[in-house]
């Protein structure tokens, strides 16, 4: 009789906890609802698309060659729109979430972006993005700059080495 007691109390307590993982999963699923994630992963490809045109003045792409270089990054967008689109991120997410936040805090974070406040911060995340967007696009310009300088110094240092410099 004990083993099945004992059998019992392991299967409820295996349930209970498939219940709280299940809860916490609703949690976050509730969560990325109530935040409009799927539309705010289309926002910020939306606010990338002006930043890859800037991005072939900061290149120094020659007149001549941007529209190879639209008609790239037109196919770059495409495979990231592709590739990482909320249903292939949305299980990912979850989990993430999971695993950083309680699901106590999920739910916090439920009721601060069903408040008025919280509403506010999702409808002016697309203005953020995009200001955010232009700053680190000029930041980048000083990167391209160096990066180009490092690959060159790369290039120089195997050429020594290949000479047995």
């Amino acid at each position: 009789m004990r083993p099945i007691a004992l059998l019992f109390l392991l299967f409820l307590g295996v349930a209970s906890a498939a219940t709280a993982e299940s809860s916490h999963e609703a949690a976050a699923r509730e969560l990325f609802e109530v935040s409009d994630a799927a539309k705010m992963i289309d926002t910020i490809y939306d606010s990338m698309q002006p930043q890859f045109a800037a991005m072939s003045e900061q290149m120094g792409i020659d007149e001549s060659l941007r529209p190879v270089f639209d008609r790239h990054m037109v196919r770059v967008m495409d495979v990231l729109r592709e590739e990482f689109n909320w249903e292939k991120m949305e299980p990912h997410m979850i989990s993430a979430y999971m695993q950083v936040y309680s699901e106590e805090e999920l739910l916090e974070l439920v009721e601060f972006y069903k408040s008025p406040i919280g509403q506010k911060f999702l409808s002016k995340m697309p203005e953020l993005m995009e200001v955010s967007m232009g700053m680190t696009q000029q930041l980048m310009g000083g990167f391209y700059g160096r990066l180009e300088e490092l690959q060159a110094e790369l290039q120089a240092d195997i050429e020594a080495s290949k000479r047995g410099d």
